[in-house]
């Protein structure tokens, strides 16, 4: 039988850090507590698979997502064939393959979907520096990132056709803005939207973007709160959720921007405080139901997890008071490590 979750978490967040929200901070932005007026709604749900990559295992493991338990995953990517090496961001086309960054050797690896095991990639992309982010589009065209944050090759955004290892598009130089591009999304339309690590600052690109030029629009300043900005994702309703790691005062989150996305502007919710077990946040996903899931790497010597909130209860209120997660997926037996990033199908 799976473990309660609040008990789950104490067991969890013991000996981690839990810090308080200044009043001067808290005065920047406005929450919801989890308002099922603005947030779409919905239970976590039973069907569809969730893929996590495991930094420090080398590893794409995956769950149910209702998932909420210590247990092993339902599929394991993993071996010397696979060529994984410090995985970062990951995303899954419509029939089902596997494409994840891979820092640690500079490759972006492609995987038939429903392989475990030492799967050998259908396609491996090389020669990239330090990417991070990957997203691919309804045509397959996959988005990577390179954040050249070894201080070796350029901070870019690359586009490769499908099945291509030449890009035919190549977003970089002064113009760009760039500044350690991580995490990358694509919104309802196909434009790109890129979390910049060192820039605080989300970016948007049109997706016909090539060459030296400046973003369509910028989210940054310091009211949007953000500092080294991690995962980020789309809602149905356009909003963006973004990742952050204990920033300006705020302890570790999930921040919530609604439509208009661009300039220094406050998020109109914010996930965090210490019933979620949000900590040391990476990854985030969003269903089509709104269920958000969140990755927490592993911090302090503790092994990372993740959590499920459904999107009628996300929010921190003033006091950065946020809901227990409707589910998680922890433990020994899980097998995580460091999970960075996070898919599903």
């Amino acid at each position: 039988m799976a473990m309660d979750i609040r008990t789950r978490y104490n067991q969890l967040s013991a000996g981690r850090k839990v810090l308080a929200v200044t009043g001067v901070v808290l005065g920047l932005w406005a929450c919801n507590g989890g308002s099922s007026t603005t947030l779409p709604p919905g239970p976590p749900p039973a069907g569809g698979s969730m893929y996590i990559t495991d930094f420090a295992n080398n590893a794409i493991v995956s769950w149910n997502q209702g998932a909420n338990c210590n247990c092993s995953p339902t599929t394991t990517i993993r071996g010397a064939n696979t060529g994984l090496s410090g995985p970062q961001g990951i995303a899954i086309d419509a029939g089902s393959n596997i494409y994840v960054a891979n820092q640690a050797v500079n490759t972006m690896t492609k995987y038939p979907g429903g392989n475990s095991g030492n799967v050998t990639p259908s396609l491996t992309i090389g020669g990239l520096a330090n990417p991070i982010g990957v997203a691919v589009d309804t045509s397959n065209n996959v988005y990577l990132t390179n954040s050249a944050s070894s201080g070796v090759g350029t901070m870019s955004i690359q586009v490769y056709p499908p099945g291509s290892r030449v890009p035919t598009t190549t977003i970089a130089g002064p113009a760009t803005g760039l500044s350690t591009p991580g995490y990358i999304a694509l919104d309802a339309t196909g434009n790109i939207w890129v979390a910049n690590q060192t820039g605080n600052s989300i970016e948007e690109f049109p997706k016909t973007a090539n060459g030296n030029v400046p973003p369509a629009a910028t989210i940054a300043g310091v009211n949007t709160l953000l500092a080294d900005p991690q995962g980020i994702a789309f809602d149905a309703a356009g909003r963006l959720y973004v990742a952050i790691n204990n920033a300006l005062g705020v302890p570790d989150a999930v921040l919530i921007f609604s439509q208009p996305l661009s300039g220094n502007k406050a998020p109109s919710n914010i996930l965090c405080g210490p019933n979620t077990g949000v900590n040391n946040p990476t990854g985030v996903v969003l269903n089509a139901q709104g269920t958000l899931f969140v990755v927490n790497s592993a911090f302090g010597g503790s092994p990372g997890y993740e959590a499920t909130f459904a999107g009628n209860n996300i929010g921190g209120g003033v006091g950065c008071a946020g809901p227990f997660p409707n589910g998680a997926v922890s433990g020994p037996n899980t097998t995580l490590i460091n999970p960075t990033g996070i898919a599903l199908h």
